[in-house]
C-alpha cells in the first residue's frame, strides 16, 4: 500500500514538471469528456513537491519515508507559447474585399495602399502632424472619396481627418493614385512651420502621442488599412505599435522596410518601428481624370465604340436601343400661334434619330416618335405640335422630355414657365433664356424685348421704342449760293475780285497788290558822302560818329558812366547809412487798440444816424437808379 502511494505521488510530480510553469491541473469526472488535464488561466507560483504528503509550493522532492527508488527526473522541454487571438477590427457591414482577397477580415494587403509613416507632433508643437500613404500595388488606384479617419485610444467612433476629393467636385472626375507613388497628408501647423512644404492634402491636428488609432477607408467605408499605437484598444496583429515619444529629435512611426519593400505582416507592432521623423517626402503624384461612363466598371477616359453616352452621363449599348447620343432639346416655343419643339445634333458626326421620341407633361401617356432620318452635325429638327398628339402648356409651366427608342430612358428634359406671348424658351450654351426672336431651324438669337412696330426703333439706353423721325427736306439754294457741309446752310458763292489794270509806266506789287511806278523801282539812290553811311531801315544817309568827336565830361564824385547808355549815374553803396540817433522800437499797447475800437464804433454810429435821417432821400435815389437801368435794359433788347 505504501509503495502504491509513492508511485502515485511520483506520477503527480512528473505531470507537474511537464506542464508550463504556473499552471494548475484538475481531473475531470465528466463521462462526456476525455479524462485528462485541463489548463487553467490562473497562474500559481512555484511547483508542488511531494514528500510522503503534498508539500507547500516551492518544496523539494524527498525519498525519505521508506522509498527505495532511485528517482531521476529530467528537466521538461519548454511548452509552445499560446498564440494570442487576432483582435477584432471594427469594420462596417458588407466591407468590400480588398485587393481581390477572399478573406473578409483582411484589412491591409501587401500590394495595396498602406500607411507608411505617422507623426503626431513636430517642432511646431503637438499638432504638427503628418500621415504618409504608399501605393504598393502594380496598378493605379482610384482613391476618390477615400478618407483618413482617427479615433482616440479607447474611443468608440472614428471621425474623418481629410478625404480625397477632386477639385471640381463632379462625379465624373476621379482622383487617381499611380502605382508606386506616395500621398502626403500634413496638418495646418506643420505646413505653416515649414514654408514651401509639398503636400497632397491638409488637415487639422489632434492626435495623441500616448495612443490612438487612424485608418484608411475607401469610398464605401471599407477599411483599407489601420494603425493603432500606444494604449490603443484596436490594432492589427498581436499588439499596438509603440507610443510616440515627444523627445527631441522629433520621432514618428515608420513602416519596416524589408528587402527593399515595405513589410506588411498585418501586425502593427511588427510592421512599425519608432524612429526619427523623415525629412524628405514625395508629394504631387495624385492626378485627376474624367470618367465618361459612370455606370461602367473602371475609368473610361474615352467612350468605348460599342457604347453610347446619353444625357445623364451614362453609357449604354448602342446596338439594342437607339439613345440618340448628342441629341438635345434646343428651343421650346409654347406660347406662340404655332407651337414647336426644336432639337439639335450637338456632335461633330451624323446622327440617326430614328426611334427616339418626345413627350410633354400634358401628354404623359403619349409620345411622338421622331422621323426616320439622319441629322448632320450642328443640324436642327423641328417638331410642330399640331402635327402630333402632344400638348404644350402656354403661359403657366411645362416640361418637355426627350426619350430613347425604348420610350423609357430619359435623354434630356427642359422645364419652362410664365412665357410671354410670341416668345420661346431657348438654349444659349449651358443657360436657358426667354427670347422674343423665334428661330426654327436656325441658331438661337436672344432678344430681350419684342420688336418695335413699323416706323419705330429700339432705344438701347431706355429699352423703349422711339418713332423714326422723317428725313428733313432742305430748300434749294439760289444759283449764286451753295450749301455748306458743316452747317447745312446756303452761303453766297464768292467770285474772284477784278483788279483795275495799272496805268502805263506802273506795275503791280506782289507784296501789296498795288500799282507802283516802274521808274521809282529802277531809280538809283545818290551815294552817301565819305563821312556818312546809309541806314538800312530808313535808307537815308547818316554821319559816321567817332569816339574822338565828343569829349565826355567827368561824372564827378559818387557817380559813374553807364556803359550801355554812356550816361552818368549814381554809385549805389552796399552799406546802409547809419541814423544820427538810435531808433526806438515801436510798442503796441492795449490803449492804442482800444482807441481804434472806439474810433470804429463812433464812425459806425455816425453812419447809422445819417442813414436814418436821410432814409427817404436814399430810397428815392435808389428807386430812380433802378428805373434808369431798367429802361436802359429794355431799350437794348
Amino acid at each position: 500500500m505504501g509503495r502504491t502511494i509513492v508511485y502515485s505521488l511520483i506520477l503527480s510530480l512528473i505531470l507537474s514538471l511537464a506542464a508550463p510553469a504556473g499552471a494548475v491541473f484538475a481531473m475531470t469526472d465528466s463521462p462526456d469528456e476525455t479524462e485528462g488535464l485541463v489548463e487553467i488561466a490562473d497562474a500559481v507560483e512555484g511547483v508542488a513537491a511531494v514528500s510522503g504528503d503534498l508539500a507547500e509550493p516551492g518544496g523539494e522532492i524527498s525519498t525519505e519515508g521508506g522509498s527505495d527508488l532511485d528517482l531521476q527526473i529530467d528537466s521538461p522541454a519548454p511548452a509552445e507559447p499560446v498564440s494570442q487571438p487576432e483582435p477584432i477590427i471594427d469594420m462596417p457591414p458588407e466591407t468590400p474585399v480588398i485587393n481581390e482577397s477572399d478573406s473578409t477580415n483582411q484589412v491591409a494587403a501587401a500590394n495595396g495602399v498602406v500607411i507608411t509613416e505617422l507623426q503626431t507632433r513636430g517642432v511646431a508643437g503637438a499638432t504638427s502632424e503628418l500621415v504618409e500613404l504608399f501605393n504598393a500595388s502594380d496598378n493605379e488606384v482610384d482613391v476618390t472619396g477615400w478618407c483618413i479617419q482617427r479615433a482616440s485610444a479607447t474611443g468608440l467612433g472614428f471621425s474623418n481627418v481629410t478625404c480625397f476629393n477632386p477639385g471640381d467636385g463632379l462625379a465624373a472626375t476621379r482622383l487617381i493614385m499611380p502605382a508606386g507613388s506616395y500621398a502626403v497628408l500634413a496638418s495646418d501647423s506643420l505646413i505653416l512651420a515649414n514654408p514651401g512644404f509639398n503636400y497632397d492634402l491638409r488637415f487639422s491636428g489632434g492626435m495623441a502621442d500616448t495612443g490612438g488609432r487612424i485608418r484608411l477607408v475607401d469610398a464605401r467605408g471599407g477599411v483599407v488599412d489601420l494603425l493603432g499605437w500606444g494604449g490603443a484598444s484596436e490594432y492589427l496583429g498581436s499588439r499596438a505599435a509603440p507610443a510616440i515619444t515627444s523627445s527631441q529629435p522629433v520621432r514618428s512611426l515608420h513602416r519596416v522596410v524589408n528587402a527593399g519593400q515595405y513589410q506588411n505582416a498585418r501586425d502593427n507592432y511588427r510592421d512599425f518601428i519608432l524612429d526619427i521623423a523623415g525629412n524628405s517626402y514625395q508629394a504631387g503624384a495624385l492626378y485627376e481624370v474624367t470618367d465618361l461612363c459612370l455606370n461602367v466598371a473602371g475609368i473610361q477616359s474615352v467612350i468605348p465604340e460599342e457604347l453610347w453616352q446619353i444625357a445623364s452621363g451614362e453609357c449604354v449599348d448602342k446596338i439594342s436601343i437607339n439613345f440618340c447620343p448628342s441629341l438635345m432639346i434646343n428651343e421650346v416655343a409654347a406660347n406662340t400661334t404655332r407651337q414647336y419643339i426644336e432639337l439639335v445634333n450637338s456632335s461633330t458626326v451624323d446622327l440617326d434619330v430614328s426611334g427616339c421620341r418626345l413627350m410633354t407633361n400634358r401628354s404623359s401617356s403619349l409620345s411622338a416618335e421622331l422621323p426616320d432620318l439622319v441629322i448632320e452635325p450642328g443640324g436642327f429638327l423641328v417638331i410642330y405640335i399640331d402635327d402630333t398628339e402632344l400638348k404644350l402648356t402656354k403661359s403657366t409651366s411645362g416640361t418637355v422630355y426627350l426619350l430613347a427608342s425604348d420610350t423609357v430612358t430619359e435623354l434630356d428634359q427642359v422645364f419652362y414657365e410664365d412665357l410671354s406671348t410670341d416668345t420661346s424658351w431657348s438654349r444659349f450654351g449651358a443657360e436657358w433664356k426667354q427670347t422674343y426672336s423665334l428661330t426654327p431651324l436656325a441658331q438661337n438669337q436672344h432678344a430681350q424685348y419684342p420688336p418695335c412696330g413699323d416706323g419705330y426703333w429700339r432705344n438701347e439706353l431706355t429699352s423703349r421704342c422711339n418713332k423714326i423721325a422723317p428725313p428733313t427736306v432742305l430748300a434749294a439754294c439760289r444759283d449764286d449760293q451753295y450749301r455748306s457741309e458743316e452747317t447745312g446752310r446756303c452761303r453766297n458763292v464768292t467770285t474772284s475780285r477784278q483788279l483795275t489794270p495799272c496805268r502805263e509806266g506802273q506795275y503791280r506789287s506782289e507784296e501789296t497788290n498795288r500799282c507802283r511806278s516802274i521808274a521809282s523801282a529802277v531809280s538809283t539812290l545818290k551815294p552817301c558822302a565819305d563821312d556818312q553811311f546809309r541806314n538800312p531801315l530808313t535808307n537815308r544817309c547818316k554821319k559816321i560818329a567817332s569816339s574822338d568827336d565828343v569829349a565826355l565830361a567827368d561824372c564827378g564824385e559818387g557817380r559813374e558812366r553807364n556803359p550801355q547808355t554812356n550816361r552818368c549815374r549814381n554809385i549805389l553803396s552796399s552799406a546802409m547809412p547809419t541814423a544820427p540817433f538810435a531808433p526806438e522800437k515801436v510798442a503796441y499797447t492795449a490803449e492804442g487798440l482800444w482807441g481804434w475800437w472806439a474810433f470804429g464804433g463812433v464812425s459806425l454810429l455816425a453812419l447809422g444816424y445819417a442813414g436814418w435821417q436821410w432814409r427817404f432821400e436814399l430810397g428815392r435815389a435808389a428807386n430812380g437808379a433802378l428805373r434808369f437801368f431798367a429802361s436802359r435794359g429794355k431799350g437794348g433788347m
